[in-house]
């Protein structure tokens, strides 16, 4: 059983639109110093079944509506389908690619030092940040080991730590000041000509790529071979930041 939608802590994330569930969650437990089980219960009543869901943050879905999701954490049901699914920003046909990219984070360090992060990072065709027009980054800064994309097996209070150093990446003073900001209008224009073009990806394929196993790790060339294939161009607002394929070579090297 979940509970009603109110949550009954206070409830504090970046303004900026789209976030993904390492931000929201991340953020919500750091300023209110939540335990993995102590977040689940916030929406989850029964103890055993928070206990479950404890262990499966990135799965929450599973055990609550998104619709009680979007009203606690003040998001549009298709907004939370975004934040705790990351294939949904990927063309539908070549959504089983998907897996190989979902568990190291890619950031730009001045979103999360802030506390924010979107599964739009996570696309290996995405170079940039689009807000601070910085390159994006697979590892820590300080001890260069890979981060996990959803570190919950650790307590959600630190999961923008790195969990090989224990370097914070993010600073609780900017967390809340940031939640003060305004809504860069480009996050709307960036996300807007990414659906278009994924929607165009996916129907170029009348018969969509699969793996010949749901376990294969597909590497991002292999991946970008297939967005090539489909010949579907650039929108001209994403230009700036993901690979370049006018050139007819891929740009996959991400700062560390």
């Amino acid at each position: 059983m979940t509970h009603p939608a109110r949550l009954p802590v206070p409830f504090l994330r970046h303004p900026w639109p789209y976030a993904s569930a390492l931000s929201l969650l991340g953020c919500l437990a750091r300023v209110n110093v939540l335990t993995r089980r102590d977040l689940a219960a916030l929406w989850i009543s029964s103890a055993s079944t928070a206990a479950q869901a404890a262990d499966h943050l990135e799965s929450l879905l599973h055990w609550v509506e998104e619709k009680t999701l979007g009203d606690s954490l003040r998001l549009r049901s298709p907004d939370v389908l975004l934040a705790f699914d990351q294939k949904r920003w990927w063309p539908e046909a070549l959504r089983s690619f998907a897996n190989s990219f979902l568990d190291q984070l890619r950031y730009c360090p001045q979103c999360l030092a802030q506390g924010y992060h979107t599964h739009l990072f996570q696309l290996p065709w995405w170079l940039r940040c689009p807000v601070h027009e910085m390159p994006l980054c697979d590892a820590c800064p300080r001890c260069q080991g890979a981060l996990a994309m959803l570190p919950f097996r650790a307590e959600p209070v630190r999961a923008f730590h790195c969990q090989h150093c224990q370097w914070d990446l993010a600073n609780t003073g900017a967390i809340v000041m940031a939640s003060r900001h305004g809504v860069p209008e480009q996050w709307h224009r960036m996300v807007a000509s990414h659906v278009r073009w994924r929607n165009q990806v996916s129907q170029t394929f009348v018969v969509a790529p699969t793996l010949t196993s749901a376990y294969c790790e597909v590497g991002p060339e292999l991946a970008l071979e297939w967005i090539g294939a489909a010949k579907v161009p650039w929108p001209a607002e994403l230009r700036p930041y993901v690979v370049d394929r006018e050139s007819g070579t891929w740009r996959l090297g991400l700062q560390i």
